[in-house]
């Protein structure tokens, strides 16, 4: 076949035969199937749209042409008989000449493909790669992309003589980004005498350079993306994270007004937007936000280059926008003539700092004594003086920030390419990393990149020895991830319907290597049993001797189930578009750095995250790194190549996960103390019971895998299952999010503690009235609607 099938059509193609089937009609069990032969024919698409043809000609039929086509359907009819004879033959193993095609159907995965790929990873060539790709920052601001050239040239050098089967493609979308004027003021705060006529503190305006590794003047001003620029005065406030909880206490326990004042906060808690939004709430001008110490340097007196530890100039940048994708399209992919005025963060200023510009304004705060869980401990402070809030300074100082940011059009580019599957080519795995960084990226996310291309070539050298992915493997790197996951966002809506129809699963692998102390791997629950099982399976190179599904155990599990442990991937990666806009499946693989020395790793997101850091400090002889290229090339071989998806039959850890949602609604003092309530709480809780008797059916059915149309249909089933819990109106705060259950929501959960996202939002708006208590009851019943169609999908 030649020609793209209708929509809803499937084929499987063998030399001289195809045979074609509708999805959704063989769903319902009412369809049929047919063989068609060909020789050095094209079939074409058209040739399946007659019956649209002559009933758009009906009217004009002459009573010869109505003889003609009667003699003709007759003909036809004749030839599907026999066809239908040889359908139940094919299906059946029989055919003659067919029977080696039908073996193909019903081939399972070759066990000695795992050896062979697994045994040509090298963690010498990863870090190569790395080092290569981090010479130079990688910002999507910047005009060029060196990162992006590598990466094209090595994927064209090692799939060079793999054309037939390979093919690269970019996807190229103009977005709204932002940057630091390089003209006008330097964004950065002063403290300032009380009559303004001095200036007793300048922060700094760039990131100082500490060593030759991390010198490169293409690194940019730290700047919150999409933050307004703008020039205030005002007092100082010390607000902790700066939630919503914080400035309460500060407004209506302690009775500090935050009007036209400067926050400042530590990072966590809230996202960098949130805290914004927050902060314009209480009337507050501006916002301050630093890295804590206790998180990102935990030995003050061994930070880089001394150490592994953040420096007191270290400044974590980032972006405030609230949404993803590009501002400018919501709902849409950007291409002209489709744009609007972009939707930002809350109107305030923003400005990331270094710890030890935030110590000088903290040193100098008068007024209420802070709390003692709000206290910081920075090298200088003056430790005989307890911690206050502000917002009096000493001498009547007061800040002034001014911040110099400007918004722009550019293009960005997705680069991926595609290894065409040889038995269903209509079904794909996605893998995927962002390239873009916020200078050099050596763990964010150039780890991935690297190992990302070492994957790529392991699948070349396969294909060299005549290996065939079963399923089509896609590979892609994404651009403009650190403003607010555009690159991925805006090609999952540009081909969701083909994602959602084709792709069987999405593969993440966004920061390799965080640090060297476990794999932490997350995913969505349908997938947790064949990632645990695989880590059971795989060596360990940073703890010899253990698996790392023992690491795993043994760090994380804390007395709980492996299952229980290990997290559903939502919000913060380019997994987010593919779960929240297309319910696909999805992965996400990372060795991780020790928790208890910090959230993530300690110089996330700033200038000295080079190279030189991570050869040193991060991951000392790449072993992590090479952990994780093991776990990411086994995943996607499983997925890709095995018969049966490796998840197919596993619906009931979804059906749990339903069940702890569930009894977060209805442990809801909010939603107890609301009767207007119960009818929709009880029609939810139905449908989680539906869903669970479902799913349990529907693990521990037989499977006829001599049925290539049997095994198929319970793929695709799988695949799709929860894909009904996309809404086509969104969620209630979040119109351009469609997930219901398995996303993350406008605001953070821990004020409701009701686990799904859209009722949470309603929840946590209620009091302050921007939410009503009809909103939530229909926000109920669309979650009882959904979940009852998930359980449908696995009754077919």
């Amino acid at each position: 076949l030649t020609a793209q099938p209708p929509y809803g059509c499937s084929v499987f193609k063998g030399h001289s035969w195809a045979l074609i089937y509708c999805q959704r009609c063989l769903s319902s069990r009412t369809g049929q199937v047919f063989v068609i032969g060909f020789e050095h024919k094209t079939f074409s698409a058209k040739n399946m749209r007659a019956k649209s043809y002559w009933q758009t000609q009906k009217q004009s039929c002459s009573k010869g042409r109505v003889a003609l086509i009667v003699a003709l359907c007759l003909m036809v009819g004749t030839i599907f008989l026999i066809i239908g004879f040889f359908v139940r033959r094919c299906d059946s193993g029989g055919g003659g000449g067919d029977g080696e095609a039908f073996a193909r159907l019903i081939r399972e995965a070759d066990p000695s493909i795992r050896d062979a790929a697994l045994g040509q990873l090298s963690s010498a060539r990863i870090r190569a790669h790395l080092k290569a790709i981090t010479a130079r920052p990688h910002v999507a601001t910047q005009a060029t992309d060196p990162a992006k050239d590598y990466v094209k040239s090595h994927w064209t050098k090692t799939f060079q003589a793999h054309k037939d089967r390979v093919q690269m493609v970019s996807h190229v979308y103009r977005v709204l980004l932002s940057r630091a004027k390089l003209d006008g003021e330097k964004t950065r705060f002063e403290i300032r005498s009380a009559n303004n006529s001095r200036v007793d503190f300048t922060s700094q305006t760039v990131e100082k350079p500490l060593t030759e590794h991390d010198n490169d003047t293409d690194i940019p001003s730290p700047i919150l993306a999409y933050a307004p620029s703008g020039d205030l005065t005002g007092p100082a406030v010390y607000a902790n994270y700066g939630t919503e909880a914080d400035l309460q206490h500060l407004t209506k326990n302690l009775s500090i007004s935050l009007n036209g004042s400067i926050l400042l906060t530590r990072y966590g808690r809230s996202g960098r937007g949130a805290k914004a939004v927050t902060a314009a709430k209480y009337g507050a001008a501006g916002v301050l936000i630093f890295s804590d110490p206790a998180d990102v340097a935990k030995n003050q007196s061994a930070a880089f280059p001394n150490g592994q530890w953040m420096p007191g100039t270290g400044t974590q940048k980032g972006s405030a926008m609230l949404s993803s994708g590009d501002p400018t399209t919501p709902g849409y992919p950007s291409f002209p003539p489709i744009r609007y005025d972009a939707v930002l963060a809350a109107r305030r200023c923003q400005v990331p700092i270094g710890y030890a510009d935030a110590r000088e304004i903290i040193d100098r705060l008068e007024g209420a004594l802070a709390p003692e869980d709000w206290r910081v401990r920075i090298s200088g402070m003056n430790l005989s003086r307890p911690m206050r809030l502000g917002p009096k300074m000493s001498g009547d100082q007061q800040l002034r920030l001014v911040v110099n940011q400007e918004n722009f059009l550019k293009d960005i580019e997705n680069v991926c390419v595609k290894i065409h599957g040889d038995i269903e080519p209509d079904r794909w795995v996605i893998v995927g990393n962002h390239r873009d960084a916020w200078g050099f990226g050596a763990v964010d996310p150039s780890s991935g990149t690297a190992v990302l291309m070492e994957f790529s070539e392991v699948l070349a050298n396969l294909l060299a020895t005549g290996w065939k992915p079963r399923r089509s493997i896609m590979l892609c790197t994404w651009d403009g991830e650190e403003h607010g996951l555009i690159g991925s966002w805006e090609f999952v809506e540009e081909n969701l319907m083909i994602l959602k129809d084709s792709v069987v699963a999405y593969v993440n692998i966004d920061i390799a290597a965080a640090g060297n102390y476990s794999m932490r791997t997350s995913a969505m629950p349908s997938l947790r049993d064949f990632a645990k099982t695989l880590m059971d399976s795989l060596p360990e190179e940073v703890n010899p001797g253990k698996s790392m599904g023992q690491t795993w155990s043994d760090r994380w599990a804390d007395g709980k189930s492996a299952m229980d442990s290990m997290l559903t991937p939502i919000g913060g990666s380019d997994y987010a578009a593919f779960i929240e806009l297309a319910s696909i499946p999805a992965i996400d693989i990372m060795f991780r750095a020790d928790p208890k020395e910090s959230s993530l790793y300690p110089m996330y997101h700033v200038r000295y995250e080079s190279f030189y850091y991570v050869d040193t400090y991060v991951d000392p002889g790449f072993k992590a790194h090479l952990s994780s290229a093991r776990l990411l090339t086994e995943v996607v071989r499983q997925l890709t190549d095995e018969y049966l998806l490796p998840y197919a039959l596993n619906m009931s850890n979804t059906a749990l996960e339903l069940e702890k949602y569930f009894a977060s609604v209805n442990g809801s003092s909010a939603i107890g103390a609301m009767p207007e309530l119960k009818a929709a709480v009880t029609a939810l809780g139905d449908s989680v019971t539906y869903f669970q008797q479902q799913a349990s059916a529907w693990d521990r059915q037989t499977i006829d895998r001599r049925s290539p149309l049997s095994v198929r249909r319970i793929n695709d089933a799988a695949m799709r299952a929860t894909q009904s819990f996309l809404a086509s109106r969104g969620q209630p705060r979040q119109p351009y999010v469609a997930n219901l259950v398995f996303t993350s929501g406008k605001h953070p959960r821990e004020p409701s503690g009701v686990r799904f996202p859209g009722l949470s939002d309603l929840l946590t708006e209620l009091p302050l009235g921007t939410a009503t208590v009809a909103e939530i009851d229909r926000q109920l019943r669309d979650l009882a609607h959904h979940v009852r169609l998930a359980g449908k999908v696995l009754t077919v």
